[in-house]
């Protein structure tokens, strides 16, 4: 692809906001690791206020930009006011993290005449009642997608398979990118760190520490292990849950905490910028979300050699080789507590988790690189 003349390649990342979730530590991961000399990302936001990621991406010499969303304004107008800004920002590509709502991106980017148009998949499933007017919104966009978009990208098959359609997956055509991370800032954590953030969080050592990373929405389902911990603890006193984490559920669960007297036994630290030093003072981790386009936190876990129980709604994908994932079924609340309070052990082995990662994709040049040969760039 032929740079500008600034000789960076810019790149357009338009997603819902910058928060603490899945699809923006992919995009952050991605930003983090490329060359910024040759790659310019910036942000399209439908998000009104300050985020999570706002001052790094300034920081890292990213610009924002904002745009209502389109139920705010009505499609019409939204496909208007997103071709002036596209004209006005001009990139090479837009990039399009917004599941359906893509279609519409892809349209616009389209009648503003950006030549690398790609599509990207996140996600499995959502929550939204399937009424006669949004299968027809869905049916609608994957056709804006498939006319439009230039490029199908996603974290894995059965999120393509979601967004796009099986056709277009059959035929080869979308760029499976697994979300890759930087795996040293996992296993470089000390000892002393780990002590320091142990001592913060209230945590002993006799404590058994069952962690959490997630939005607090229904999709991850986080009110899960709190109504099954009352049964976790009658076997094992000694355990605590960490869940770091913001989100509507938050109030919720504050309040299924007090009901049933576990306040003094979780830990609500909110979202944090030092989650690989807080999964450090985790001794297993959950995730029981109802579904997942590949659950990027779980790789995560991973990184940290802490044994995994997910949900059956999480990708098959996400696990690594490394012997330290457990799928159960959110109906057998047993299963998970006969899980969780076993005790499996973690996995001291950086060197094993280097190569797993290494082999499977998921170390954070791999990943970028897959990205910017999808730009057109080697």
């Amino acid at each position: 692809m032929k740079m500008k003349q600034s000789g960076k390649l810019s790149v357009l990342h338009v997603l819902g906001g910058l928060w603490c979730g899945g699809t923006e530590a992919f995009v952050m991961n991605m930003f983090r690791s490329i060359d910024r000399e040759k790659v310019q990302f910036d942000f399209l936001i439908h998000e009104k206020s300050k985020a999570h990621y706002d001052d790094e991406v300034l920081s890292l010499g990213g610009n924002i930009y904002r745009i209502p969303d389109r139920t705010e304004v009505g499609t019409v107008k939204y496909i208007l006011t997103l071709v002036r800004i596209l004209l006005q920002i001009k990139p090479d590509v837009i990039h399009a993290h917004a599941m359906f709502n893509a279609g519409v991106i892809m349209l616009a980017s389209w009648l503003a005449r950006i030549k690398t148009r790609v599509c990207h998949a996140h996600s499995s499933d959502d929550q939204n009642r399937l009424s006669l007017s949004r299968k027809m919104f869905r049916s609608i966009m994957r056709m804006c997608i498939y006319v439009f978009a230039t490029h199908y990208a996603a974290c894995s098959e059965k999120a393509a398979e979601y967004l796009f359609g099986e056709g277009i997956v059959k035929k080869g055509k979308v760029n499976l990118i697994n979300n890759g991370i930087d795996v040293n800032k996992y296993i470089s954590v000390t000892r002393d760190q780990t002590n320091q953030i142990r001592k913060e969080l209230g945590v002993s050592d006799k404590h058994y520490v069952i962690g959490l990373v997630s939005r607090l929405v229904e999709v991850k389902n986080p009110l899960y292990i709190i109504k099954i911990f009352e049964q976790i603890r009658e076997i094992n006193q000694d355990a605590l849950i960490v869940i770091v984490g913001e989100g509507p559920l938050k109030w919720e669960i504050e309040k299924e905490l007090k009901k049933r007297n576990l306040t003094e036994h979780v830990r609500l630290t909110g979202n944090r910028s030092d989650v690989p030093i807080i999964m450090s003072a985790f001794d297993i981790f959950v995730l029981p979300s109802i579904f997942e386009g590949l659950g990027i936190v779980a790789i995560e876990a991973q990184a940290r050699g802490l044994p995994c129980i997910l949900s059956d709604g999480v990708s098959l994908k996400a696990d690594l080789g490394l012997g330290l994932i457990k799928y159960i079924s959110l109906n057998d609340e047993n299963e998970w507590i006969r899980a969780i309070t076993s005790r499996p052990k973690k996995l001291m082995d950086s060197h094993k988790i280097i190569d797993a990662f290494k082999d499977e994709g998921y170390d954070v040049k791999s990943a970028s690189n897959k990205l910017l040969q999808v730009y057109g760039l080697s």
